[in-house]
Parts: C-alpha cells; sequence; structure tokens
C-alpha cells in the first residue's frame, strides 16, 4: 500500500494538493491519499469568487494538472480590466471584461468553497481518498507514527482573518460576452502574495515552509505552487523508496 498523508493548515491546499497527487499517481493500484481537515471550519467563512492568472503558468512543471483542473473553475479565454468611475453604493474601482473559453484560457474564476465541494465530491467517489478531522483530543504526532507512507506536513495555523483581507482588497466588476459570471470578483493578483515556496525532506517527510500568507486559504497560485513542488518531491522520493511493484 502506498499512502501519501497530507496535513496542511490550510484545507483549501490541501485539497488542491490531493487532486494533484491523485491525478498524476492514481494509475498505482495501491495507491492511498489521507487528507487531515485542520480547520474545515474554514469551509465556513464567508469567501469571494476569485479570479487569477494563468499567464506565468510556463513556470510550472506540471501543466497537465491545470489543464485537468479546468473543469473545477470557469476559465477565462480574453481579459480586459478598465478603471471605471467611483459608486458610492458598490465598492468598485475597475471592471473586466472577459469570455469564457476552455481551451485558449488566460485565467481561472473558481469560488474557494464551490472547488472544495467539486474536489471532495470526486476524491470520495474514486475510493482512494479518506478524510480525517482531527479534534483536540488528537496527538498529530501519534497519528503520523500510526500511518507509514509518504507525508507531506504543513502544521502552522492560520489564524489571519479573511473577511478583514477582503474588505481591504479591490473587488474587481465583471462582464461576460458569452456566459453568466458573478458581478464582482477578487482578482487574487491585487494581493502581495509570496512568490517563492520553500520546503525541506526529512526521510518520507515533505515540510512545507510554515510562513503561510493569510488567503492561503483562497488564493489557487497559492496552492498550484505548492503542488508543482510537492509533485516534484514525490517523485525522487517514490524512486527510492516505494517497493518495486509499485513503483511508476
Amino acid at each position: 500500500m502506498t499512502n501519501i498523508i497530507i496535513d496542511h493548515s490550510s484545507t483549501f491546499t490541501a485539497y488542491i494538493l490531493a487532486l494533484s497527487i491523485y491525478f498524476k499517481y492514481h494509475h498505482l493500484r495501491n495507491l492511498k491519499i489521507i487528507i487531515i481537515e485542520n480547520e474545515i471550519s474554514q469551509s465556513l467563512h464567508t469567501k469571494p469568487w476569485c479570479g487569477i492568472s494563468t499567464l506565468n503558468n510556463f513556470k510550472l512543471s506540471n501543466q497537465e494538472f491545470i489543464n485537468y483542473l479546468i473543469q473545477f473553475t470557469i476559465p477565462l479565454g480574453k481579459v480586459s480590466i478598465q478603471p471605471i468611475s467611483p459608486n458610492p453604493d458598490i465598492p468598485i474601482k475597475e471592471i473586466m471584461n472577459t469570455i469564457i473559453d476552455s481551451k485558449n484560457y488566460v485565467a481561472l474564476l473558481y469560488h474557494p468553497i464551490d472547488l472544495m465541494n467539486k474536489i471532495r465530491f470526486v476524491m470520495f467517489r474514486s475510493g482512494r481518498v479518506s478524510f480525517i478531522s482531527p479534534n483536540i483530543n488528537i496527538d498529530q504526532r501519534q497519528l503520523h507514527q500510526s500511518i507509514p507512507g509518504i507525508k507531506v506536513i504543513n502544521t502552522k495555523r492560520n489564524h489571519h482573518n479573511i473577511n478583514s483581507l477582503i474588505y481591504h482588497s479591490n473587488i474587481i466588476g465583471t462582464r461576460c460576452h458569452n456566459g453568466n459570471l458573478p458581478s464582482q470578483i477578487l482578482w487574487i493578483p491585487k494581493f502581495s502574495s509570496k512568490k517563492f515556496v520553500n520546503c525541506t525532506i526529512n526521510n518520507l517527510q515533505i515540510m512545507l515552509d510554515s510562513n503561510i500568507d493569510p488567503h492561503a486559504n483562497i488564493d489557487l497560485n497559492y496552492a498550484l505552487k505548492q503542488c508543482d513542488m510537492v509533485l516534484d518531491t514525490i517523485d525522487k522520493l517514490m524512486g527510492n523508496s516505494i517497493p518495486l511493484n509499485n513503483r511508476l
């Protein structure tokens, strides 16, 4: 049995990581993915529709996963953002004109909760993914020791108020030429998110950088960067640690 345990402080990022691992390694007959849902209450918080640019995805080595991920999002084929006159009733300073195009997309639009629900449904239906929701009585270290396998770990808890982040960020209005979009989105590049994600490897543990940005719970760019690093690292670990009959 090839177990991969994901213990990430951001439930949103944990789901994206799990989906990327399932997509790349689902052909392994004995693959089992276990997600520790550290802050499942994140899914109850107020979150906006979000948009990210995909123009810098050439820097990622696992482009196939992004192509797979678009089925869970709304792909935008053309994006034009322009300033508009201030509106005292709605705090929108810009309007985005766009079209929906799944073949030649330059941006992805998604709602974090909707994205998580779709991913959870697909992974649960596969029968290859388990979900553990620990409480204060569970010792995370004992949990790790009781389940052998590759562990993806980031355990620093994030206590930032996402509602405050949204309030102080720029909301963009939308117009769509060939489909319905939400009237407002949060354009993630407006955030000052970190450009790099670091990790260290200790035996079969992938320790992700614990300095999490407060918007890691909604930032798909952040999750994709972590996926890229984790998938490349798992490739190396599998080459050395997985039994021969389970290797790629």
